[in-house]
């Protein structure tokens, strides 16, 4: 028998269909919230949704759910982890998130396309440590001629590669969100030329028609998470004794990842310190 068989019939037998999703009434409508959901766009653009079309959405709106939360959870780290030991480009990541938003109130969406560093340091941490190193992995099943690129047979595409590509990105290894800063007003994004039709600037989501399809959710998310720890939080490492590291390259250097098909820094110390009275006030009432 297939391992996990049982716990997958399991699993599927009582996966909860939720009542009040599938009489057209979402559950933020039930808590009073916007109606702003995958599910109820769903409804609303299938009046009459046959018992095929509800289980579709309700397998469709759990693997996004489930499929994001892990990895979400894993560039979350990377964050952390790259602005506890680069403290300059967290400087600078602040400095413009107090110029544009200020500290009344919290970054948002909105904010994005008047914070090109911070989405800059989104992006690096995405090049350097991409949460899925490889993507979903596939491989040529046989010799392959593209243009002028020859593609043997068992070529495995792997993005990790290409995003530390040292004839595309200069110092490569090097954390440097200002490789990703827009030039003459234009953003120009190393990984992404020639996909214009593509906006989110990393490879790390994949390719062509296996590419990650809640990238739009996946990016946004992320990218206010971390907007918002840069806001409110001063964030240093620190090692086991308490006191902040110093040899802050070393410990670049040192880092260790996660082994699998996500990729993390392994658990480390890091010390957050509230950047204002201001801030703190607006965290505690959020």
């Amino acid at each position: 028998m297939f391992p996990y068989s049982k716990v997958r019939e399991r699993i599927v037998r009582n996966l909860p269909y939720s009542p009040s999703a599938f009489t057209g009434i979402s559950s933020l409508e039930v808590m009073g919230l916007p109606q702003i959901s995958y599910v109820d766009h769903c409804f609303t653009t299938t009046p009459d949704p046959t018992p095929e079309d509800e289980e579709s959405i309700a397998w469709t709106a759990m693997s996004a759910y489930t499929g994001g939360s892990d990895t979400t959870i894993a560039a979350i780290k990377t964050a952390f982890h790259a602005a506890s030991l680069h403290l300059e480009a967290q400087a600078l990541a602040q400095s413009e998130l107090d110029q544009i938003v200020g500290q009344e109130r919290m970054p948002e969406m909105n904010d994005r396309p008047n914070l090109p560093y911070v989405t800059a340091f989104v992006n690096e941490c995405m090049r350097l440590i991409p949460v899925v190193p490889i993507a979903i992995p596939r491989r040529a099943m046989e010799d392959e001629t593209i243009g002028e690129y020859f593609i043997p047979k068992g070529s495995v595409v792997c993005n990790f590669n290409m995003l530390r590509d040292p004839d595309i990105y200069e110092s490569p290894l090097s954390f440097d969100p200002a490789r990703f800063l827009p030039e003459t007003g234009t953003p120009t994004h190393p990984d992404i030329k020639g996909r214009s039709g593509l906006a989110i600037g990393s490879l790390s989501y994949g390719f062509s028609r296996r590419i990650c399809p809640d990238m739009h959710l996946a990016d946004s998310g992320v990218w206010l998470y971390v907007s918002t720890l840069l806001w409110a939080f001063q964030v240093s490492m620190v090692d086991d004794d308490g006191s902040i590291v110093k040899d802050k390259a070393a410990k670049w250097e040192s880092v260790q990842f996660s082994s699998g098909a996500i990729q993390y820094p392994l658990p480390f110390k890091v010390k957050l310190v509230s950047r204002s009275s201001a801030v703190e006030n607006l965290l505690r009432n959020a």
